[in-house]
């Protein structure tokens, strides 16, 4: 295709020199190559009259294909008015916040508070069954995902096979 100037020969085999350089592939894609040897995919893209930059990856945890299809996802953002480097920090905030509301972060948080009134010895009883029987199965769930479906799934041996 001619829109895609690089192969992954190319992108493996280049070379840094002096200065930080480019090299194109088309569409807005590029390789950045740091004079230290680091490698990083962006994408140049105009919206609303403001040229921006995105940053998709480095280079090799990002190929050169994964980086075409990232580049084209964010082409459909910016047809569709969407700013891909603010669409890209609202999905990061969603991340992190979802990481805090974990069934296990919830269930800790709730100990916490009930350490004052519990008594000690069911305080440790309590805390040993979910960390046994509990955060195994659904620990790493978003607190909104888990139901008395998903606990009672997980409880069944037979719901499992």
């Amino acid at each position: 295709m001619a829109s895609e100037l690089l192969s992954a020969i190319e992108v493996r085999n280049a070379k840094p020199g002096d200065k930080p350089r480019k090299l194109r592939d088309g569409k807005g894609l590029n390789l950045l190559l740091h004079p230290n040897g680091s490698k990083y995919f962006q994408h140049r893209y105009t919206l609303h009259g403001k040229e921006k930059t995105l940053q998709l990856g480095v280079y090799p945890t990002m190929g050169l294909a994964d980086a075409r299809a990232a580049a084209k996802a964010a082409c459909q953002l910016v047809a569709d008015g969407i700013d891909p480097v603010q669409n890209k920090r609202i999905q990061n905030a969603k991340k992190a916040t979802s990481a805090t509301n974990t069934f296990r972060c919830v269930a800790e948080q709730w100990l916490n508070i009930k350490q004052r009134t519990l008594a000690p010895s069911t305080h440790r009883k309590i805390e040993e069954t979910f960390s046994v029987n509990v955060y195994a199965r659904f620990g790493n769930l978003s607190i909104k995902d888990v139901s008395a479906l998903v606990v009672r799934w997980n409880a069944d041996p037979h719901c499992q096979q």
